[in-house]
């Protein structure tokens, strides 16, 4: 057997297939198929891994949303106040309408008056969950409707004492504290 070196440099045997080069470059063919098809079998497993990976994690963050999970989540969306009470009883309504909109952890709306705005903290699930708003803030209009004012300031009281929240249905969600409960109905969602 001699040793003869191929066009891509390879060193093959000449002795076994009897045609000198042409036994090598077949070796050498099957050889780069062999491979070619390993890395393009890899190529594929490590894609597949990849879509496989990011649905698993398109999955689970839908699922968080969808549980609740993290700031303001549960929560996204245009609301509408159906009813309200705190010490003083039961929230008229009839004398201005008050909102809720929710994106992300901010929180604005309309207070029967003024609108307002603000930074939710918490979860809202089918089951009661801390939430609270922080740095609330109001534009400063005077309204002289009777009774819109006053209607107004309760529930910002109210809001600054949520302390918990929960969804009653996929459409109405209830913010509770010590002594305030605010129901909110869906108006568009976030």
């Amino acid at each position: 057997m001699t040793s003869t070196s191929t066009s891509s440099g390879r060193t093959g045997s000449s002795g076994s297939t009897g045609s000198g080069s042409g036994g090598s470059s077949s070796s050498s063919s099957t050889i780069r198929t062999t491979t070619g098809t390993a890395r393009r079998t890899a190529r594929r497993g490590t894609a597949l891994a990849a879509v496989a990976l990011t649905l698993s994690a398109a999955t689970l963050l839908a699922g968080c949303s969808a549980l609740g999970i993290g700031s303001g989540a549960g929560l996204g969306g245009d609301w509408g106040l159906v009813s309200g009470e705190d010490t003083a009883g039961d929230f008229d309504l009839a004398v201005g309408g008050i909102t809720m909109i929710v994106q992300g952890d901010a929180i604005s709306g309309v207070a029967a008056c003024n609108t307002y705005g603000g930074t939710v903290v918490g979860t809202v699930a089918e089951v009661e969950q801390p939430l609270r708003v922080e740095q609330l803030f109001q534009t400063e209009m005077a309204c002289l409707d009777e009774g819109v004012m006053e209607l107004e300031q309760r529930y910002l009281d109210a809001l600054a004492g949520v302390t918990s929240a929960r969804r009653l249905d996929s459409d109405t969600v209830e913010l509770i504290g010590p002594s305030v409960r605010l129901e909110f109905d869906l108006l568009v969602e976030g």
